[in-house]
């Protein structure tokens, strides 16, 4: 499980979690990752530690529309937030594997590709590009970075 300074341990506590989804709060939550960085940088995180938690979480993440949440901080220019996203993205599409074709059906190569020459992201680029090619098989194949 993912460990952060932001984050007490009972946001990595399934209880917790489960009482945070069953009072539906995720959509207060989702609301607030478009307001300053910090508070992006919090709320993300708690949403990596849900999304840690499994396939379940990681479903109710995506049924509550993280994606469309998530697609705006991918694009942004500060380094912390696009690696959080980033690795949110890599553990949704790890234990949802409907997230990765969600997100690439909906432009998330050119997402992808804004941050592959970056050198504080080509390691988080890579895990979601990998964990892509692993998830999506079509009769062509995985469109190419190139």
């Amino acid at each position: 499980m993912s460990s952060c300074p932001h984050v007490s341990p009972a946001v990595q506590d399934p209880v917790w979690t489960s009482a945070l989804l069953n009072f539906n709060l995720l959509p207060a939550l989702l609301q607030l990752l478009t307001h300053s960085k910090d508070v992006f940088l919090m709320v993300a995180t708690v949403l990596h530690n849900i999304a840690d938690l499994g396939s379940a979480y990681c479903q109710q993440l995506r049924e509550k529309g993280i994606l469309l949440c998530l697609t705006p901080a991918l694009r942004d220019d500060d380094i912390q937030v696009a690696r959080l996203s980033l690795e949110l993205l890599n553990t949704l599409f790890t234990y949802c594997p409907d997230v990765a074709g969600d997100f690439f059906h909906n432009s998330g190569l050119q997402i992808i590709e804004l941050h592959k020459d970056k050198p504080d992201h080509k390691q988080q680029v890579q895990a979601v590009w990998n964990k892509y090619q692993e998830l999506i098989t079509v009769t062509c194949g995985p469109p190419s970075m190139d």
